[in-house]
């Protein structure tokens, strides 16, 4: 940051993690006010992963198109309000050392062998049990029919699918959901350590990013 501040920049906007779920948020914060640096506008994106990249890129381009600092601001609030994020972990033991869940619910969804999925909503402040289901297929169902639910459709949005090294379930979804939307567009990314770490290898989510 105080290399920033020395690059005498007009401007600085932040897409960080989740506030709820991360404390980069607050870091940025403390930082900007450390430096003394008044340029810097540091937003609570309520999310992670796909939705930042998507407006920090976006943000880019309409840097270069001469756009203002509240327009900028404005399409991000916009695509962020938007979006939510479906996560599937192979199972619960991540999560349950992490603190996530209970040890009470991964031990019973290992007991059923129940399959869970999870869903951070806009501006969710946790993570929260979405859909449990005995076969990938209905599991899939279950996210693209609340997909359907919340208005997605090929023109109007594109879907994320970050994967912890598995890239081979993630793909398996993105099968799925082609057959649901015909021409989506989808993007794989791999997540960093710091995220696998609370949901375990395996894991892939399901990002619905609106196309501001």
């Amino acid at each position: 940051m105080s290399e920033l501040k020395a690059a005498e920049y007009d401007d600085i906007l932040v897409f960080p993690l989740s506030r709820h779920l991360s404390g980069t948020y607050q870091a940025f914060v403390l930082s900007a006010l450390h430096n003394e640096m008044s340029n810097v506008t540091i937003v609570d994106t309520g999310t992670l992963v796909g939705p930042q990249r998507y407006v920090a890129l976006k943000a880019a381009e309409m840097v270069l198109e001469g756009k203002t600092k509240q327009e900028i601001l404005t399409f991000a609030d916009k695509v962020f309000n938007d979006t939510v994020s479906f996560v599937v972990p192979e199972n619960l033991d991540q999560l349950k050392r992490s603190g996530r869940i209970s040890s009470a619910a991964a031990t019973l969804s290992s007991l059923l062998k129940l399959k869970v999925s999870l869903i951070l909503e806009n501006r969710g402040i946790a993570i929260g049990k979405f859909e449990t289901a005995r076969t990938d297929g209905k599991l899939f169902s279950g996210i693209t029919d609340k997909m359907k639910e919340l208005g997605c459709h090929a023109d109007t949005h594109k879907v994320y699918i970050p994967h912890a090294d598995g890239l081979a379930e993630a793909q398996k979804f993105a099968a799925h959901l082609a057959g649901v939307f015909p021409g989506i567009e989808v993007e794989y990314l791999e997540l960093p350590a710091a995220v696998v770490t609370h949901a375990g290898l395996k894991t892939f989510a399901v990002q619905l990013v609106l196309k501001a």
